[in-house]
């Protein structure tokens, strides 16, 4: 019986599959998992990679979407950052993310290794991207703030609510 594997079934890490791939042989024995079996074609697919869990989906396990989460700026264009994850993951923030202030959405305000905090806002399995923003930790901080000092519907705002309370500490 001939079974096949695909080079994107050797490992999870895509740019490594090319490398385990040129390290096996002809005669090398391997333990692999069945994927599909095609009765019609005659195919069995085959898959190395799917012996171990997918570190994507216990990193998505671990960080849920709106987890803040630290990183290291790897790389700056005009169109965001991108940022190095725990177990190498790839984050990226898009510009309109950095803040929610538009006029501090520039990315010049980052330097590349700089460490920075972000909320996890969504995923794509198959991509493997991570979609991260700065803008939805600032919008989550206020609420909490408006929400312990006081309320939007108040007609308030978050300078007013907030100088209030900090004029109530310094009277004190």
């Amino acid at each position: 019986i001939d079974g096949m594997v695909h080079v994107s079934d050797l490992s999870w890490d895509n740019p490594e599959c090319e490398k385990i791939l040129n390290s096996y042989k002809k005669k090398d024995k391997v333990s692999v998992k069945i994927l599909e079996i095609n009765i019609e074609k005659e195919r069995i697919s085959l898959g190395i990679k799917h012996l171990k869990d997918d570190p994507f989906k216990e990193f998505i396990t671990q960080h849920p979407i709106k987890s803040t989460i630290s990183g290291k700026i790897s790389s700056i264009d005009e169109k965001g950052l991108k940022i190095i994850l725990d177990k190498n993951f790839i984050g990226f923030i898009k510009k309109s993310n950095l803040a929610k202030n538009k006029l501090e959405q520039k990315v010049d305000r980052f330097a590349v290794d700089e460490l920075i905090d972000s909320m996890i806002i969504s995923y794509d399995e198959k991509s493997r991207k991570i979609n991260l923003s700065i803008k939805d930790i600032e919008i989550d901080e206020e609420q909490k703030v408006l929400h312990k000092y006081g309320s939007s519907d108040s007609g308030a705002s978050l300078g007013d609510i907030l100088g209030n309370a900090l004029n109530k500490k310094k009277s004190d």
